[in-house]
């Protein structure tokens, strides 16, 4: 009877059985087994108690006995593990083993993906495919992970790799053709990518600050390096632009970078040191200075570069070959904007200014200026030029000043005065037709004034013509000339004197 029973329920349940389709709760059904519930869930449920099974599913295609699609839920105390992964109560949807092509999983109409553990959602690919990993909405962004209970990111590679390869936990690229923009961006909270301190261009790693914190930290431990930068071709290895602090290697006050034959920089006292920058070059891209010093004291008497040397010269600077200048000083001169040139060539030392004095010497005791020629072997020429270029200017080449009691304002130790060139301050006069007057000759040299004072002395020649006379000299209102004492007395000719004019 209770068999009876039995049949009599399962076939009032089947709507229809036609075409080896089952309907359960349709009339119509649609697939092999199509069960329908109009008003309630339609669940289907396998299910076992049994120690150490499981309950499962299997989607199976072809003749292959382990070609199949598996829906599977192991009992809590199960034994083993799959793919390393322990099947105490282990829920899976895996293939088979000898399944034949991928497992895919997704959506097909623009709809999103969501993933979840502890009933909350931790991952969601949304309709166009960008994923988002946390509760950060992601924006447009391919892949948007949030954390906030660790790292967002972790990357770890144990992958050794072989000689003359490189690889990274991490490996970002950026297009070339992309114009701006940088493979990796790091930026702080509320820091934008539109930032003004962010100038445009390609960049492989940015690291962005903003009111707090650094845009980047990199950290050694234990002998490891923080940043090592490295360029290969004509690129930059390192490039600042801002105001730069280097702190843990001895910073101090008034102390300079320095660094030793390995290139360790360190932060040292120059005061006292010692500083051997011999065979060094130093070069700057200016026109006109390689190196500028300045200082920043606005006190009278403050150098901008002091030498003191323990030998005999302070200061030693030479040209690079023989005719190349020592020293150029120049002060304020500028010439169409720019600072004016020194022109002079083989010049030890230059003094130029616009206004003021373009050399200075001053000495307690010794000499304030010393010029010398020193004994070497095949040493020739002057000693000294005093020289006025500007055919313009009448001020005087040299001015000797005494202000002390002492009337000796020039002392000439050995030697003699010798003048030479077209306007000499001592010179020959002969007396000619063209230069007489009555009983004198006229006496011509440049700018001559009626404030002259006129040396003149008689050039005796016993082959020229005797002049036996009384003679002296006067200013005729234009010029200075010779004249004889008495008036009947003309001047004759080829009569030679000596004159020397002073001016005052």
């Amino acid at each position: 009877m209770r068999q009876l029973i039995a049949a009599f329920i399962i076939v009032s349940n089947f709507q229809n059985v036609s075409a080896q389709q089952v309907g359960i709760g349709t009339s119509t059904p649609a697939t092999t087994l199509h069960v329908y519930d109009a008003a309630g869930n339609s669940i289907i449920r396998s299910e076992t108690n049994g120690a150490a099974t499981q309950s499962a599913v299997e989607l199976k295609t072809g003749t292959n006995a382990f070609d199949f699609l598996e829906l599977r839920k192991w009992i809590s105390g199960s034994g083993g593990s799959q793919a390393g992964i322990p099947l105490n109560g282990l829920s899976v949807i895996t293939t088979g083993s000898n399944t034949t092509g991928g497992l895919l999983i997704g959506t097909k109409p623009p709809q999103p993906l969501y993933f979840t553990t502890d009933n909350i959602e931790r991952m969601r690919i949304n309709a166009l495919g960008n994923v988002r990993i946390g509760n950060n909405l992601g924006g447009n962004n391919r892949l948007a992970v949030t954390a906030d209970d660790g790292a967002a990111i972790f990357a770890r590679t144990n992958f050794v790799a072989p000689p003359g390869s490189y690889i990274g936990s991490i490996q970002a690229i950026i297009n070339n053709s992309a114009g701006s923009g940088a493979a990796v961006v790091g930026i702080t909270e509320n820091a934008a990518l539109s930032t003004p301190g962010i100038p445009l261009g390609m960049y492989g790693v940015v690291g962005g600050a903003v009111d707090q914190g650094y845009g980047m930290g990199a950290f050694g431990v234990a002998g490891a390096g923080g940043i090592y930068a490295s360029t290969i071709g004509s690129g930059k290895a390192l490039r600042t632009s801002g105001a730069i602090q280097l702190e843990g290697i001895g910073a101090g006050l008034g102390k300079v970078l320095t660094s030793d034959a390995a290139g360790n920089a360190s932060w040292q006292t120059i005061s006292g040191a010692s500083h051997n920058h011999y065979g060094e070059s130093w070069s700057g891209v200016d026109d006109f200075a390689g190196l500028q010093i300045t200082t920043n004291s606005a006190s009278p008497a403050r150098y901008g570069i002091s030498g003191i040397s323990n030998g005999n010269i302070g200061i030693g600077v030479g040209g690079s070959s023989l005719n190349d200048n020592g020293i150029g000083v120049s002060g304020i001169v500028y010439h169409d904007g720019i600072p004016y040139p020194t022109l002079e060539a083989n010049t030890g030392v230059h003094g130029l200014n616009s206004t003021g004095t373009g050399v200075y010497a001053s000495s307690m005791t010794g000499y304030a200026l010393k010029v010398l020629k020193q004994n070497w072997l095949s040493v020739t020429g002057p000693t000294a030029l005093l020289k006025n270029e500007r055919t313009t200017n009448t001020a005087p080449v040299v001015v000797i000043e005494n202000e002390a009691s002492n009337p000796t304002a020039l002392e000439l130790k050995n030697g003699y005065i010798k003048v030479s060139g077209s306007n000499k301050m001592a010179f020959s006069h002969t007396t000619a037709a063209g230069n007489i007057v009555n009983n004198w000759s006229a006496i011509s040299y440049p700018n001559a004034a009626s404030t002259d004072i006129v040396f003149l002395t008689h050039n005796y020649n016993p082959t020229s013509t005797y002049f036996n006379y009384n003679y002296g000299v006067f200013w005729n209102g234009t010029t200075w000339a010779v004249y004889i004492e008495t008036p009947a007395t003309p001047m004759p000719v080829n009569i030679n004197f000596n004159v020397m004019v002073i001016k005052q």
